[in-house]
């Protein structure tokens, strides 16, 4: 929707960039002199103006202005020689070309003819086709040879030659081209086979040469012949290797040449990893064997991954006797031999403390401890496998089976001894709804859940809750909290519960966020809205130094016209009027917009001029209704 100007706009002199004409197909049905638009159509601008020489009363119409020639026409008059002007007054002169004796032209010919305007005489002067394009000729050779001459009329014919086509065609009016095609070229390869043996001779493609145009000129060929036969044999004997005792332990593979050529051309050794990996082979010859396997006490370096079950075997505990009193020492001798107790067993009894493990075994009754423990003669002691983890173990969320009861404080502990534990340690149970009594879950009545000592709700919804006793009245944020273990179906007693009331301080004010009570607060409805939820949002505010006035010619507005007919229209609004902004308000100090009174409520333009009293003056250009327009004014 276009802006409303309802006054002459003055842009003082500055320019006006990037504007566009109004666009019309066809001219307006009326005008005010020296109004423009664009006509789509003829793509021309017209302008509103007076029919000259002047009438009574006067004529109006739109004229093009766009300053270009529209029309050359032919006269009518036979007689008339050159250009003839149709219309003199403008703005756009039409001209007419005369040709004497002539009214229409075919196709020319050689001997057609064009009239020629001689300014020295009183007759026109004759130019054909011929003696403008004369006779012209043009030489056609064959690289650089047999020339041929070519006139006008000539053809000239394009021939190819072997696997050359020429294809002459038509453009398009007056243009013409000769294609020239290479012809497609068919070959046929003639495969051969042959099985040389040893010796047998192989001629292969070495090269293809080219020329400039891509055609093939040379094919080299090239001549290989097999060598003789030198077929070799060989054998994979085995060899023991090497078995140490807590050592790399190794076996090797030898390639034995057993035709033409003769003994050990390479051998592979398969060497194990302490505590990792044994490796055995069998005695020599062609039917050995490498035989790889575990160490008994296996260490894997990096990670293990395992798709089944991991079992353990061997004795989880096993229990004996120290041989006599030990005071601040490793050294451990038992009164009988005990092949159960292995490096990494973990040592427990009176005196021992805590991580005690074996650190060597020396034979089956003398071992080194990790440790120094101090224990009296025949203590009894338990050597238990324990499985050693130098990183977290990752349970990938699956749980622990058949926990043992912890015993020392780094120990581990089942649910049982967590249960035991926490037992008497209340729970939060969740919210409590005390909208409709009894309220949700149901903890009061004929039909109350159970609970431990301790269990709690914290309540999300107001209401009463009624006991056996008494109601109580809940709020939002109140605790509830079972005093003792309350059976389910039992209608206990308010008493049984301890109801924890979370009341808070009335909000103050204060100077500083440091120094201001917070709390519990109203909102003046005025200015603000409260949910049910408690969701405080501010009102729209409005401005009580607004108005709004319609523009007719009742008090505080007046309208007055200049001019006959009317040229102008003015309604002066007097806004220190007691309905508006009352005594001492200045028109100065006013912001103003002035809007259609109908819908769409859109904004328009005329010129408005505040005094330095307590009016302003709001003018139209024409001849302006009372109730057309309205005012909103805003005192700053």
């Amino acid at each position: 929707m276009a802006i409303n100007f309802l006054n002459t706009v003055d842009l003082n002199q500055n320019q006006l960039n990037q504007a566009a004409i109004q666009s019309l197909t066809a001219n307006p049905a009326s005008g005010v002199i020296g109004q423009i638009y664009f006509n789509t159509v003829a793509q021309t601008i017209k302008v509103y103006k007076e029919i000259l020489p002047a009438t009574s009363p006067k004529t109006y119409e739109w004229a093009s202005i766009s300053g270009d020639i529209t029309e050359v026409q032919a006269s009518a008059v036979n007689n008339k020689l050159g250009i003839n002007v149709v219309d003199q007054l403008g703005p756009i002169p039409k001209v007419g070309l005369d040709i004497v004796g002539l009214t229409a032209l075919g196709a020319p010919a050689l001997d057609d003819s064009l009239a020629i305007y001689d300014k020295s005489t009183t007759t026109n002067k004759k130019l054909t086709v011929a003696d403008i394009i004369g006779t012209s000729t043009w030489k056609l050779e064959g690289d650089g040879a047999n020339p041929q001459t070519i006139v006008n009329g000539d053809t000239v014919d394009f021939v190819g030659d072997t696997y050359i086509t020429a294809t002459a065609s038509s453009v398009s009016a007056n243009n013409f081209k000769v294609n020239f095609d290479h012809d497609d070229t068919t070959r046929t390869n003639t495969p051969t086979t042959s099985s040389p043996g040893y010796g047998g001779d192989i001629v292969a493609v070495k090269s293809i040469t080219t020329n400039a145009t891509g055609h093939v000129t040379v094919v080299a060929t090239e001549t290989y012949t097999l060598p003789d036969d030198t077929n070799e044999t060989y054998t994979l004997p085995t060899t023991a290797g090497v078995v140490a005792p807590n050592a790399p332990t190794t076996g090797i593979i030898s390639l034995t040449a057993g035709g033409t050529g003769s003994g050990v051309k390479s051998t592979v050794a398969f060497t194990g990893t302490t505590n990792r990996i044994d490796v055995s082979g069998s005695a020599t010859g062609t039917a050995g064997a490498i035989t790889i396997d575990l160490t008994d006490d296996v260490t894997i370096v990096d990670d293990l991954n395992i798709g089944g079950i991991i079992t353990q075997s061997g004795a989880s505990s096993t229990t004996a006797l120290n041989s006599g009193a030990i005071t601040a020492s490793t050294a451990l001798v038992l009164t009988t031999a005990n092949t159960a107790i292995k490096a990494g067993m973990q040592v427990t009894g009176t005196g021992v403390p805590t991580n005690i493990t074996i650190a060597t075994v020396t034979n089956s009754y003398t071992f080194v401890l990790s440790g120094a423990i101090t224990i009296a003669n025949t203590t009894t002691l338990t050597f238990e496998e324990v499985n050693s983890f130098a990183a977290p173990l990752d349970m990938n969320n699956n749980r622990l089976h058949e926990v043992k009861t912890g015993v020392l404080g780094t120990d581990g502990v089942n649910l049982g001894q967590v249960e035991l534990l926490v037992a008497g340690v209340g729970v939060f149970k969740g919210g409590y709804n005390a909208t409709t009594d009894p309220g949700v879950p149901v903890i009061s009545g004929a039909s109350n859940i159970a609970l431990d000592q301790g269990d709690y709700f914290i309540v999300t919804h107001d209401g009463d809750i009624t006991f056996s006793d008494q109601a109580i009245s809940v709020e939002v944020g109140d605790f509830i909290f079972a005093n003792a273990s309350i059976t389910a179906d039992d209608d206990p007693a308010s008493t049984e519960y301890t109801f924890v009331i979370a009341d808070a301080n009335v909000a103050g004010a204060g100077a500083t966020d440091g120094a201001t009570e917070k709390g519990v607060s109203g909102f003046d409805s005025a200015n603000f809205d409260v949910s049910a939820s408690g969701w405080v949002q501010l009102n729209s505010q409005r401005n009580p130094y607004g108005a709004k006035v319609v523009l007719n010619n009742t008090s505080p507005v007046s309208r007055a016209t200049t001019g006959t007919p009317v040229d102008q229209t003015t309604f002066t609004v007097s806004i220190d009027d007691a309905s508006i902004f009352g005594t001492g308000a200045l028109a100065a100090n006013v912001k103003v917009e002035v809007l259609n009174n109908a819908a769409p409520l859109d904004t328009v333009y005329p010129c408005v001029e505040r005094s330095g009293s307590g009016t302003l003056a709001i003018k139209f250009s024409g001849d302006v209704a009372v109730d057309l327009y309205q005012v909103l004014l805003s005192h700053i």
